[in-house]
């Protein structure tokens, strides 16, 4: 049904994916708790960033890297 509506008011459809780089090395574990987002303590000062990018039906990528951290 998604497909269909989009194709008739010539629309995209996109699938997205956010994902955070640190430039330090983490051994261990990252369980955490079930509902609860793990906490991994960093050695160091070292930088960090995000990304979050999409994918349309039609193959379009879009994606931006920034600083900040994810709220929600």
């Amino acid at each position: 049904q998604i497909k269909a509506q989009a194709k008739t008011q010539c629309a995209e459809i996109h699938g997205g994916d956010q994902m955070g780089l640190r430039s330090d090395h983490q051994t261990g574990t990252s369980d955490g708790l079930k509902g609860r987002t793990s906490i991994i303590p960093g050695p160091g000062k070292r930088f960090r960033c995000h990304r979050m990018s999409t994918i349309t039906n039609q193959g379009k990528l879009a994606f931006m890297v920034f600083t900040q951290t994810f709220t929600k």
